[in-house]
């Protein structure tokens, strides 16, 4: 709820693990005319308000901006692309998310253990070595739906649900009866 006085829509996200620390992961679409940046320290801002801390990833898609937040301070421009990263911002250019996600392992995606072997004995361990892959040419029924390919080439188009609240929000005080210091 306090999020939605930096943007116009909030999805409640998910709990995730990642590194190196629990948390929630919520998305929302930077407002029109905001740069990345900007957007980030504005909602980090918020979050200190309410006494919690954050990072924030700003990219194209969710899966992106989830790697820019849980690893961007240890993954900046050293590996070839341009991002932006403050204390705890990580912005990843438009258009850039292939680019961004390419040197980063394998292991960031939620790929079956089984596949997941497969894949390393074939020497195949980062997103953009996974992403250069054909792509399958038999699927199986018992599969997630998820075309983790598409994750690794920031393809990530998973739609914003938006939050909202259910009904007013009400603070209530009990005073227990004779109290009388007005404490």
């Amino acid at each position: 709820e306090a999020l939605l006085t930096a943007c116009d829509a909030v999805d409640a996200g998910e709990r995730v693990r990642g590194g190196g620390a629990a948390g929630w992961a919520l998305y929302s679409q930077v407002p029109a005319r905001c740069r990345g940046a900007s957007f980030g320290a504005r909602v980090i801002k918020v979050l200190e308000r309410q006494g919690l801390r954050a990072r924030i990833g700003v990219a194209d898609d969710r899966f992106t901006a989830w790697v820019a937040a849980a690893f961007g301070g240890r993954v900046r421009g050293d590996q070839g692309y341009p991002t932006e990263v403050s204390a705890m911002v990580t912005t990843v250019p438009h258009g850039g998310s292939a680019a961004f996600l390419a040197p980063l392992p394998l292991s960031l995606l939620p790929i079956p253990e089984e596949v997941l072997g497969m894949l390393t004995a074939l020497e195949v361990r980062t997103l953009g070595e996974f992403a250069a892959l054909p792509p399958p040419s038999v699927s199986r029924p018992w599969a997630v739906d998820i075309d983790f390919q598409a994750l690794a080439r920031g393809g990530d188009d998973a739609p914003l649900r938006r939050f909202a609240t259910e009904g007013p929000l009400v603070e209530r005080v009990e005073i227990e009866p004779g109290a009388t210091d007005g404490g």
